[in-house]
């Protein structure tokens, strides 16, 4: 059976070519994973089992001690975005309040 030329999801002007490629994160080598790479804009796209495959990599990874654990704020909450709210003096628009400048 002749392998499925998929179109690419980024640019959708090339064609999807799978092949296998060395998996890297932060100087740590993951392994090598089948990776499905466009012929135009070369983005990247991974399979539902490679995905898997890639995510036990690194938790294996992690749990040796290769990895850094995550990084955490003073508080002990995980870096990461942050929804932004309103302050005291905003209201929920972000247009300021009368009288409070």
């Amino acid at each position: 059976m002749k392998p499925v030329k998929l179109p690419c999801p980024t640019c959708r002007k090339g064609t999807l070519q799978a092949a296998p490629e060395v998996v890297w994160y932060r100087g740590v080598r993951l392994g090598r994973f089948i990776v499905e790479t466009c012929t135009v804009c070369g983005a990247q796209v991974v399979d539902e089992a490679n995905g898997r495959a890639i995510d036990r990599a690194f938790e294996r990874a992690r749990s040796s001690g290769a990895l850094p654990p995550p990084k955490t704020a003073a508080r002990g909450a995980p870096i990461g975005p942050r929804r932004a709210t309103a302050g005291p003096r905003r209201a929920a628009g972000g247009i300021p309040r009368r009288g409070t400048n």
